[in-house]
């Protein structure tokens, strides 16, 4: 992906996934609610539940994108300059990895099982922290150097997770089982 042509005075957020509790949806809208200004936005990708309950009076000053195609998901994200995922309960999302793949530094929880170095690729902040969720993504919106250096870091760390990276991975750690399982079993022979 190429550098982004965005104004330095604008930033775009994203949140990409389910718009539920489990993903801190609530936390986010309270953090926006706080930090929103001229020109920021806060987009919300993702499917709105039928009736959004206690989140209906914090959803007015954010754009809901729905739910889009996976074939769609680069260039969203690539349209934006923050990823915001403050989830509560994840194994290791997917999304976080889409994001800093197309450059975005991430403000997300630890909780997301993201591979985000805190002040490298992005920020982690505490599950339910609506202050440090705010005062990281003002940090960010008010900062067109920083998201920069951010972005190339996200872009550079993306590239030791890709797909061949993982398959290596994934048939070194079952060569060091077999061999394991084959020295247990030659040992268990000899005795």
């Amino acid at each position: 992906l190429t550098d982004k042509p965005h104004r330095d005075d604008a930033c775009t957020f994203l949140f990409a996934g389910g718009i539920t509790q489990r993903k801190g949806i609530k936390y986010l809208l309270e953090a926006w609610a706080k930090v929103k200004r001229p020109g920021w936005t806060l987009q919300l990708l993702g499917p709105l539940p039928k009736n959004p309950g206690p989140l209906s009076g914090l959803l007015g000053d954010v754009e809901l994108l729905g739910r889009v195609g996976h074939a769609e998901m680069p260039s969203r994200m690539a349209a934006a300059d923050v990823f915001v995922f403050p989830s509560l309960f994840e194994g290791s999302a997917v999304v976080t990895y889409e994001a800093i793949a197309c450059g975005l530094p991430s403000v997300v929880t630890p909780s997301a099982g993201s591979v985000v170095r805190e002040g490298v690729e992005g920020f982690l902040i505490s599950p339910r922290d609506v202050d440090s969720l705010a005062q990281r993504m003002t940090t960010l919106g008010e900062s067109a150097d920083l998201r920069r250096r951010m972005s190339a870091a996200a872009r550079a760390r993306a590239v030791e997770f890709d797909w061949p990276r993982y398959h290596a991975a994934v048939i070194d750690a079952l060569d060091d089982s077999c061999r394991t399982s084959t020295e247990t079993t030659a040992l268990a022979e000899v005795r």
